[in-house]
């Protein structure tokens, strides 16, 4: 099972086409998408809340977008993927001290004839964190994957049933999106 927190499609496509279509360099592109960012989405205080109560899984970009909230790491993913649409180098770093010395903290960079580090949850394009650790996408893939597989006990059948059809990627089931996934591939197996 090889869950994906780097995920595109068509919304994405238009966002970033929309936004970036008229703008030259890569450097006014990348602010840009970080501003889209700012502007519509924000950073999940509740979910951090509940988080340190709780296991909850990870958003991947898609579920960023549409839910328009997510934490650092997951907004990373929303940024990165935006980037990479826009024909930007692009990827997920691990902050072990940020520029105000916490921890356990997540941003994007995108390289733009120099690293620059966009941190949409600190709201910052060009933050300087103190200890950073790049990650290639096989690593935030392998680091994803633990945390995306939370299931609703009432769900785990319909997940083994996506999981044989093949409907494995990017699969959480306490999003909306997904139910309604799980329901029509219920009403397909049904009418097998």
């Amino acid at each position: 099972m090889f869950c994906e927190p780097l995920l595109k499609n068509e919304d994405l496509e238009r966002i970033v086409v929309k936004e970036t279509k008229h703008l030259p360099t890569p450097q006014e592109k990348a602010k840009q998408l970080f501003d889209w960012m700012q502007e519509h989405i924000v950073y999940d205080q509740e979910k951090l809340e509940r988080k340190k109560c709780e296991k909850t899984g990870l958003r991947d970009s898609l579920e960023v977008f549409y839910d328009k909230k997510g934490l650092c790491g997951e907004q990373a993913y929303l940024y990165i993927v935006l980037s990479r649409l826009a024909g930007l180098d692009s990827w997920y770093v691990v902050v072990d001290e940020t520029h105000n010395g916490k921890s356990n903290h997540a941003c994007a960079a995108v390289d733009l004839d120099r690293i620059v580090y966009v941190d949409p949850a600190f709201h910052t394009f060009g933050i300087c964190h103190k200890q950073v650790k790049p990650m290639n996408d096989f690593e935030v893939y392998q680091a994803y994957r633990p945390h995306k597989l939370v299931l609703e006990p009432s769900f785990a059948g319909y997940y083994a049933a996506a999981a044989v059809l093949g409907f494995t990627s990017g699969l959480v089931v306490k999003t909306g999106v997904t139910q309604k996934m799980l329901v029509a591939m219920q009403h397909y197996i049904s009418s097998s």
